[in-house]
């Protein structure tokens, strides 16, 4: 009589556990990498909002000249300005999550989004200007803040 081989019910189960186990855990290393991914996307998303806001405000500001700083809310300022290529009034102010620019009046362009902090101090020729930008993403919140100060050259 010839003995039958193969493997018993229990080491079929116990193989089954492990390599359960084994993907389990690779799932999870994998998930928590995709969710690492996600949340770095974000905040890269949020920087270059607020750099490209921040330095669209700044390059335009350096050749200002009547430059005044007015409260909207808590959270956010109006600067008005003139320079000398523009004739007529320019405004930056924060609205709705947005950075924008006016001018010429009525003309609105939207220069970053997520801005949730837009405020500036102005004492004498020096104007300190604070972007603040918030984001969730995978139920996470990611925010990042830029301060930028500007002497102003024709005050």
């Amino acid at each position: 009589m010839m003995a039958v081989r193969g493997f018993t019910l229990i080491e079929i189960l116990v193989v089954l556990l492990i390599l359960g186990i084994m993907i389990g855990a690779l799932f999870m290393v994998l998930n928590s990498g995709d969710i690492a991914f996600s949340v770095d996307m974000g905040m890269l998303d949020i920087q270059q909002q607020a750099r490209q806001g921040m330095d669209a405000v700044a390059r335009e500001l350096r050749q200002a000249e009547d430059v005044t700083v007015s409260v909207e809310d808590d959270s956010s300022d109006r600067i008005t300005f003139n320079t000398a290529s523009a004739t007529g009034v320019i405004f930056y102010r924060d609205n709705n999550n947005r950075l924008l620019r006016e001018y010429p009046a009525g003309t609105i362009k939207v220069l970053a989004n997520n801005i949730t902090r837009f405020k500036c101090a102005l004492s004498g020729t020096l104007l300190e200007i604070q972007l603040r930008t918030d984001k969730t993403v995978r139920q996470k919140a990611v925010s990042f803040s830029l301060a930028e100060r500007i002497r102003l050259r024709n005050e």
